[in-house]
C-alpha cells in the first residue's frame, strides 16, 4: 500500500515516522521537524479625537501598548506600515483613520483594527492688509481690496488680540477742531476752548 502523506502543524516539537502497512510494520524514515505557530496581536482601543471645530485635529488613545507592540496609525485599513508609531496623529482632512496592532518581535499585524471619522474645518485664509485715506484731518477710512470668498466674511480690531472681533470702520485719526469765535470785537479770529478728544 503506498504511503499516504500527513501534514501537523503544532506549535511544539513532534516526531513523524513513516512506514508501509504491512505485517512486518517496517520503519523507513525518521525525521524531527518544529514549527511555530504566532498569534497575532488584538487590534487597539478606539481612538480619541481632540475635537476642535477649527484647524488640525490630532489624534490619539488611551491604554498603552504591550510589550513588543506598536500601535500604528494609518490612513487606509489596508497594507499597514509602522511609519506613523506615535502616540498621537495630527490630521489636516476629513476623513476616517485606522489604528493597527504590530508584534514588533514576531512581525504580525493585527487581523483587525479600530477606526475613527473625522471632520476638520480649516481655517479661511488671510485677507490683504488694508490700505488708509491720505486724508490728514478728521476720520480715515480703511478700504479692502478683493472679495472674500463664498460663505467668509472680513472683520476687523481697532487693537490686536483685544476684544471681539468687529466690522471694519472708519477709525477717528485726527479730530476736526470746531470754528474759532471772536474774543472782541475787532481783533483777529482765535480758537478757545480745548480740543475734543476721540472716543
Amino acid at each position: 500500500m503506498p504511503l499516504r502523506p500527513i501534514l501537523l502543524i503544532l506549535p511544539e516539537p513532534i516526531n513523524i515516522r513513516a512506514y508501509n502497512n504491512s505485517p512486518r510494520m517496517l520503519e523507513c524514515v525518521f525525521n524531527r521537524y518544529r514549527r511555530n505557530i504566532d498569534t497575532p496581536p488584538s487590534p487597539p482601543p478606539t481612538p480619541l479625537s481632540s475635537g476642535n471645530s477649527c484647524g488640525d485635529v490630532t489624534l490619539s488613545y488611551n491604554g498603552t501598548p504591550g510589550a513588543g507592540i506598536w500601535w500604528c496609525w494609518q490612513n487606509s485599513p489596508s497594507n499597514p506600515s509602522t511609519i506613523n508609531k506615535l502616540p498621537t496623529y495630527i490630521v489636516s482632512s476629513s476623513g476616517t483613520y485606522y489604528l493597527f496592532s504590530y508584534n514588533n518581535v514576531n512581525g504580525c499585524w493585527s487581523t483587525g483594527y479600530s477606526q475613527i471619522a473625522v471632520t476638520v474645518n480649516q481655517p479661511p485664509a488671510t485677507p490683504s492688509n488694508p490700505t488708509a485715506s491720505t486724508n490728514t484731518c478728521g476720520d480715515k477710512t480703511l478700504t479692502l481690496t478683493g472679495t472674500p470668498p463664498g460663505g467668509v466674511t472680513w472683520y476687523g480690531k481697532t487693537q490686536i488680540l483685544r476684544g471681539p472681533a468687529q466690522p471694519i470702520r472708519a477709525l477717528p485719526i485726527l479730530p476736526q477742531p470746531p470754528a474759532p469765535t471772536i474774543s472782541e470785537p475787532g481783533t483777529i479770529l482765535r480758537y478757545v476752548g480745548a480740543l475734543p478728544v476721540p472716543a
